[in-house]
């Protein structure tokens, strides 16, 4: 009985190694090889068809009280510096650009704002079709007057942003009180014509 338990258990032992010896092995992974890209050359024809990037008019946002530019209205002969901000101390020196919304010539609505008694006691002189001009770093923005309202002092609705490339100007209504007023006068231009300057 020893030697057949021997050759049974030897027998298992044989198969138990065959089964380890030869069983499938699993191949290593592939390694990812970097593939450079081919040069691709474009045409000249075809790279005049590729839409550009927009041009950038204000690559630096301006500081609080810094000096941005001017407002011209032709009509009237008149114009002004454009300082960036609407406090006292910008105001006091010209025309000033509120903060919260985007700088001349970009498509939105730009507010300026300006005290009558110093600046804009004549704005009411607009008339419809005039033009606006606004000098900047970036270029000459042509506006044209499409409206004129006043509106109580508590309207916000003079600055929302707008789909198109609009100048609003504001100045304390009526233009011949004197004092702090409750009403403000509003005027609405749409860009008509830019004049870029490529930095």
């Amino acid at each position: 009985p020893f030697w057949p338990s021997l050759l049974v258990l030897s027998g298992l032992l044989v198969a138990a190694l065959s089964f380890f010896l030869l069983k499938p092995q699993v191949p290593p992974q592939d390694i990812p090889v970097a593939v450079p890209s081919p040069t691709v050359i474009i045409p000249p024809e075809v790279i005049e068809t590729i839409p550009k990037v927009p041009f950038v008019l204000y690559p630096d946002k301006p500081k609080l009280g810094e000096k941005i530019g001017t407002v011209t209205l032709p009509t009237l002969d008149l114009s002004w510096p454009i300082y960036e901000g609407t406090k006292d101390a910008q105001l006091s020196k010209g025309v000033g650009h509120f903060v919260g919304s985007v700088l001349p010539g970009i498509r939105d609505n730009s507010v300026l704002s300006g005290h009558r008694g110093l600046f804009f006691r004549r704005l009411g002189e607009l008339e419809l079709g005039d033009k606006i001009l606004v000098r900047t770093s970036a270029g000459v923005f042509t506006y044209e007057a499409r409206s004129f309202r006043a509106v109580l002092r508590s309207n916000r609705k003079v600055i929302v942003p707008t789909p198109t490339a609009v100048l609003t100007i504001t100045t304390c209504y009526p233009f011949d009180q004197w004092g702090p007023t409750d009403q403000v006068y509003v005027v609405s231009a749409e860009l008509v014509k830019s004049v870029l300057v490529e930095n």
